[in-house]
């Protein structure tokens, strides 16, 4: 009995005895698991495509891209923001006119379009404060620039010769630095190496006077 015992492979014995344990006791063990984990099971659940003794097989999890999106806005609801009214009288005429215009526009176009006319409407504001509170004397010398670029020494010169005679009681109050700074803070002129020239800022600015103020003229 002892020698046959010793001529037994017990290694082989031992995977066949368990091999067939996993697959009759199998079952046995999930429901262990599922007593256990219930709550966690029931929740994965819908996920398991197959079960068998090599355990369950899960479908993959849903990609984050593949996640439901989260509910916007419905389509009634779009109508409504569409038609929602702007609380200025005026400006509401002018969305309305402008989205007229727009539908005669090429989809494709309408961007550019509208970039285009925001990037005027910005700089004819700008232009717009800055003949608020220009003095014409100051326009009369942006003219002169147009012509040429002057020096420093020259630019003074105008300025004690051509414009403080026009209104002395001003001009007492105001130098040379405090008449000229206004029209370089304003981008209007630049200096570069002593010499006083026009920008294109400034030349824009006085096309905007011919086009937009025919006619007017400043003080001072």
């Amino acid at each position: 009995m002892v020698e046959l015992f010793s001529n037994i492979n017990w290694l082989e014995w031992s995977k066949v005895i368990f091999d067939l344990l996993k697959g009759v006791a199998w079952p046995l063990v999930i429901l262990f698991v599922v007593l256990m984990f219930r709550r966690e099971v029931r929740e994965r659940i819908k996920d398991i495509v197959s079960v068998g003794p090599s355990g369950a097989v899960l479908q993959p999890s849903r990609q984050i891209g593949e996640a439901t999106p989260p509910p916007g806005l419905s389509e009634t609801k779009r109508s409504e923001l569409a038609e929602t009214k702007h609380p200025l009288a005026t400006v509401q005429a002018l969305i309305e006119k402008i989205d007229n215009q727009l539908a005669n526009i090429p989809s494709d176009d309408r961007i550019q379009r509208l970039v285009a006319s925001l990037a005027e409407a910005q700089i004819e504001r700008q232009f717009e404060f800055i003949w608020g509170i220009i003095f014409g004397s100051q326009i009369a010398a942006l003219r002169r620039l147009k012509l040429e670029s002057i020096s420093i020494e020259d630019a003074k010169k105008y300025f004690e010769e051509d414009v403080k005679p026009i209104d002395s009681e001003l001009y007492a109050k105001f130098d040379f630095n405090q008449w000229s700074r206004f029209l370089l803070e304003q981008g209007l002129v630049a200096i570069e190496d002593g010499h006083v020239s026009l920008t294109d800022s400034g030349r824009d600015f006085l096309a905007f006077i011919d086009l937009k103020k025919p006619g007017f003229m400043r003080a001072g």
